[in-house]
């Protein structure tokens, strides 16, 4: 083989390197509107960027950091599929119970399996909100920064309201519920972050076509167009890389939902027993499933508003000379299809998702528990 052809072939791997490195400045400017959410992903092992240490005993903290998480989430999850096993009949409840910690475990490997392209959305994601806006959002920053400090509160007083109860609290149940409340609660909250930072960056062009917009003036309505379809891309590829791990985020918060029915099905003093824990594990899931959802569901809304204002610039500005290219443009946007997120195609959220979601639940646990009462008998 000639140099030529060698230099050639390692030019579009140099490409990427560098297109890497240059997204790992990106993302950590990412920081200052997402808060500590990056520094937890790490802390779970899931990569926002290549940590380049230059000591040995930095790298082997950086191998702790990078290892340590993802070991104790499997482990765990093996420990609770003996347990489970061992202690218990084959059941309805039962199968639940063995579905339930493996959720937690498929949600890491599917973020894992995608680390690079989830990257390269990271430094795009940090690169076009920087173009838009110069300062971070407050809001979103501290509302991030106080779910996360929630999320290691959480487990503690799940735990304390069992003991205030006066329930035994053995290992498998301090595991169970670590199992069930770290990882998919930063899912959530990253899910609900990006949605929220995708929304923002979608309502600049909404404010931006509505007052400044101006159709004789073709160069400018190209490059706001162009911009406005980066954003677009964005959301497309948000949804390709979280459809399949927002499904498992809901399918998760289902079970916890079947399992509360069913224990409130099985116990005639309930109350008693786990009523603080769980209403307040229904309010959590209500609350972080609701957040994420409406935040996901106001995305398309927010691109069909664009579409509108657009609609509207053009009958306003009709008697005006606009260009055919500006006119291809808009008609052209007008045409493409509003992006919808959603939980692996299989349904697309919106503002009403989660009350229909929960009554279906609740409704089939119900059948299901009083079903299977009726053939035991």
């Amino acid at each position: 083989m000639e140099i030529s052809e060698i230099e050639t072939a390692e030019e579009p791997v140099e490409e990427f390197n560098i297109k890497i490195e240059a997204g790992e400045t990106s993302v950590k400017n990412l920081g200052e509107h997402l808060g500590k959410l990056l520094n937890i992903l790490e802390f779970t092992g899931i990569q926002t960027n290549e940590n380049r240490t230059d000591s040995e005993q930095k790298y082997i903290l950086d191998i702790f950091q990078r290892f340590w998480y993802p070991t104790f989430l499997h482990g765990s999850l093996l420990y609770l599929w003996y347990a489970t096993i061992s202690g218990g009949k084959l059941d309805y409840s039962m199968i639940i119970d063995l579905v339930l910690p493996l959720l937690p475990s498929v949600m890491w490997l599917l973020i894992r399996r995608q680390k690079t392209s989830f990257k390269l959305f990271l430094a795009d994601l940090s690169a076009i909100t920087s173009k838009h806006f110069t300062s971070h959002n407050r809001c979103l920053l501290c509302t991030t920064n106080v779910a996360l400090s929630f999320l290691i509160v959480y487990p503690i007083l799940l735990i304390t309201m069992r003991i205030l109860q006066g329930n035994v609290i053995n290992v498998k149940e301090v595991f169970r519920i670590l199992q069930e409340a770290i990882f998919p609660c930063t899912v959530v909250i990253t899910y609900t972050s990006i949605c929220y930072l995708l929304l923002q960056n979608l309502r600049f062009f909404t404010k931006m076509f509505h007052e400044k917009l101006d159709l004789t003036c073709s160069r400018d309505v190209k490059n706001a167009i162009k911009e406005y379809l980066d954003v677009v891309k964005n959301v497309e590829m948000f949804e390709k890389l979280f459809c399949n791990v927002a499904f498992v985020v809901v399918l998760h918060n289902f079970f916890v939902i079947a399992i509360l029915v069913m224990d409130i099905k099985d116990s005639e003093n309930w109350m008693s027993t786990f009523m603080l824990e769980a209403l307040s594990e229904m309010i959590f899931i209500f609350v972080s499933l609701g957040m994420m959802t409406i935040c996901a569901g106001n995305i398309s809304l927010e691109m069909a508003t664009i579409k509108s204002v657009l609609l509207d610039k053009m009958f306003i500005q009709s008697d005006q000379v606009v260009s055919s290219d500006c006119n291809k443009c808009i008609n052209m946007l007008l045409k493409k299809d509003v992006c919808t997120l959603t939980a692996s195609k299989a349904f697309s959220f919106d503002r009403g998702f989660l009350f229909k979601a929960l009554a279906t639940v609740v409704a089939q646990v119900v059948v299901i528990y009083e079903l299977g009462l009726s053939l035991g008998r």
